[in-house]
């Protein structure tokens, strides 16, 4: 046993819990993502997270000039955690932080347009003080801030107080997997007795950019905005947290998964119905009773689809029935892991 989940909270889209608590899968929705952008031969449709900027814990108006939707999103979600599951000093002075981001560039980002008549100007530059300071009138300084690969841990750590051990981590959808490892063996050595984790991920033109040149045929492409984060603590059999489960084993390859059986598999990190069909079908070799994606109901989820996994886990799994958790990223990487409820 490497682990025991005792936390779990999700935002996607309008969907959002502090307590990870999720319906039946008969009430889950179709996804509704409208194509946002198209191109000759080429559509993409995106969900985005619905915020509410009066809310009690909505982030401080100096910072968001420089926080994404999935930022702040993730800056609510902790705090309303840290509230309800009552973390305290335990956690924020001797606890760990790992925050995964697939892609975080979003749509104030993409001004390609200003950036383009910016460097464009560059060459009426007598020297190098005045390129500079074209180039910064044409573009916000805000820009790299923007862009920071550590900007949710740095602004979740700030928010929460929090001044324990901290790790950013990037930038595809398995890059949470990674983070949970992490924060496992952190446990297992004694370097903290909690341990956070979770992901984020902001659906735009520039992710389905990237991931398009990855995919043999985007019909059906679908991905969407979210973040999740889950708390772990070390493995003990007589856990009774609300959300408890047990992360057992992590699974070296595909192959290995012949040697398992479980009660369900869940899977991920499919952009597109045919992938989805087939990150099924590679999973064959399983012996499982019920299988589930979130594809169909939000398209991809990037960093944030391992917690979104574990939440329907931690719901939909019976006392100390098996699950086997597995993604995949647009390189055609696995990581698998192996969950008990508790």
């Amino acid at each position: 046993m490497l682990a025991t989940l005792t936390a779990i909270g999700f935002w996607e889209s309008e969907q959002f819990s502090a307590s990870g608590q999720l319906g039946p899968s008969a009430s889950l929705q179709t996804n509704s993502a409208r194509v946002q952008r198209q191109f000759e031969h080429l559509n993409a449709a995106f969900r985005q997270i619905q915020l509410d900027q009066n809310h009690p814990k909505y982030p401080k108006p100096s910072d968001l000039k420089i926080l994404r939707s999935d930022t702040i999103a993730a800056l609510i979600l902790c705090q309303e955690m840290a509230e309800l599951y009552q973390w305290g000093p335990s956690f924020t002075e001797n606890g760990a932080l790992f925050v995964a981001n697939s892609n975080f560039i979003d749509d104030d980002v993409l001004d390609f347009e200003g950036i383009s008549l910016a460097i464009g100007q560059l060459q009426n530059a007598p020297d190098q003080a005045s390129e500079n300071k074209l180039f910064g009138s044409g573009v916000s300084p805000l820009l790299p801030l923007r862009t920071l690969t550590n900007g949710a841990q740095s602004f979740i750590a700030q928010y929460l107080s929090f001044f324990g051990s901290s790790t950013t981590y990037g930038s595809t959808g398995i890059a949470t997997v990674q983070a949970l490892h992490d924060a496992c063996n952190f446990l297992k050595i004694g370097a903290c007795q909690k341990a956070l984790v979770g992901g984020g991920h902001f659906a735009n033109l520039f992710s389905f950019v990237n991931n398009c040149l990855l995919i043999s045929d985007t019909e059906g492409y679908a991905e969407a905005s979210a973040t999740s984060f889950f708390m772990l603590e070390p493995y003990h059999p007589e856990t009774k947290a609300p959300a408890a489960l047990h992360i057992v084993e992590h699974i070296d390859s595909l192959e290995s998964l012949s040697q398992h059986q479980v009660d369900w598999l869940f899977y991920g990190g499919a952009f597109t119905p045919a992938q989805d069909q087939e990150l099924h079908k590679r999973c064959g070799q399983l012996d499982y009773k019920e299988a589930f994606s979130w594809f169909t109901h939000t398209g991809n989820l990037g960093a944030a689809e391992l917690g979104m996994l574990l939440a329907v886990a931690v719901n939909w799994l019976h006392a100390g029935q098996t699950a086997i958790v597995l993604l995949k990223d647009a390189y055609d990487i696995f990581e698998i892991i192996k969950v008990q409820k508790a």
